[in-house]
């Protein structure tokens, strides 16, 4: 691949001008460039060349020294402005309490307790069909022992602590299935007693009830509420400037979301590594 031209000075300043001061470093230009070639030129083959050799190594690590210096020189006043214009940036965006992070944490509370509450029903209404499959299937293959043992239980008051909302679609359920163990155990004892049309007859009474009661459970209702996928990921912050690899200084985001992709698995939150501390931000997502 081919190396990217080098803007000379001239361009440089057409392309910028306002930095005029780039022209300072026309004459040390000039001296390096000089200084370059008579270096190129030595070849040591004694003493005297050696002595010219070291004579014109130090004279061009000068020149290279001021080119750094002007360059702090020149930037000094830019790179203070842009410092300046940081703080000025900070300033406005600090608060005693973030907004942002509150009102965040405010939804993600919020949401918490919808969630919460949605759990609490729906195991609510599990247990409430659990009740009335166990009833069904009881009765559908029930003995007059069974009878004895459901009716038992289904007469004693709700449990209204365990209940709560559905107690009232509980003391229905229950109504109507003291009902119909009444009559199949009517119907069964009928059996080894009655005549054949007094047990049809006991039969179709207790057909004509199956067919009135409804033993369907009613639903509480869901609360629900409109919300963005809840997500954790990875953020990082300067804990310890002089604890910071230089390799990450300046700090090169890249190179840190890079290592933290890498250790992402390892990572414990508000942990300080070289420096850097990582945290997990949770934030809201549509």
């Amino acid at each position: 691949m081919a190396k990217k031209a080098i803007a000379n000075l001239t361009d440089l300043v057409i392309a910028n001008p306002n930095l005029t001061s780039l022209k300072q470093f026309e004459g040390l230009k000039k001296q390096l460039d000089e200084s370059a070639n008579q270096c190129l030129k030595i070849k040591i083959t004694d003493e005297s060349s050696l002595k010219v050799c070291e004579n014109n190594l130090s004279k061009f690590n000068d020149l290279v020294k001021a080119v750094e210096d002007k360059h702090k020189e020149l930037k000094k006043p830019h790179w203070d402005n842009c410092t300046a214009i940081d703080g000025a940036k900070n300033y406005i965006l600090n608060f005693e309490v973030d907004p942002i992070d509150y009102l965040k944490k405010q939804k993600l509370a919020y949401i918490a307790e919808i969630e919460k509450e949605k759990e609490r029903v729906e195991t609510l209404n599990k247990y409430f069909n659990s009740a009335k499959d166990v009833l069904a299937m009881q009765l559908q293959h029930a003995t007059i022992e069974t009878c004895n043992k459901y009716l038992g239980i289904i007469k004693n008051p709700v449990n209204k602590e365990k209940w709560q909302e559905l107690t009232p679609q509980v003391e229905e359920l229950y109504k109507n299935y003291i009902t119909l163990f009444e009559l199949k155990k009517k119907e069964l004892e009928a059996t080894e007693t009655a005549t054949p049309d007094e047990l049809e007859a006991i039969q179709q009474v207790a057909e004509e009830a199956k067919a009135k009661i409804e033993v369907a459970a009613v639903v509480a209702p869901i609360q629900t509420v409109s919300i963005g996928k809840i997500k954790k990921t990875w953020k990082f912050e300067v804990d310890n400037i002089n604890d910071v690899p230089k390799q990450w200084l300046c700090v090169d985001e890249e190179k840190v979301k890079e290592y933290m992709a890498i250790q992402k698995d390892v990572l414990i939150d508000g942990q300080v590594i070289k420096g850097i501390k990582f945290y997990q931000q949770t934030s809201v997502v549509a």
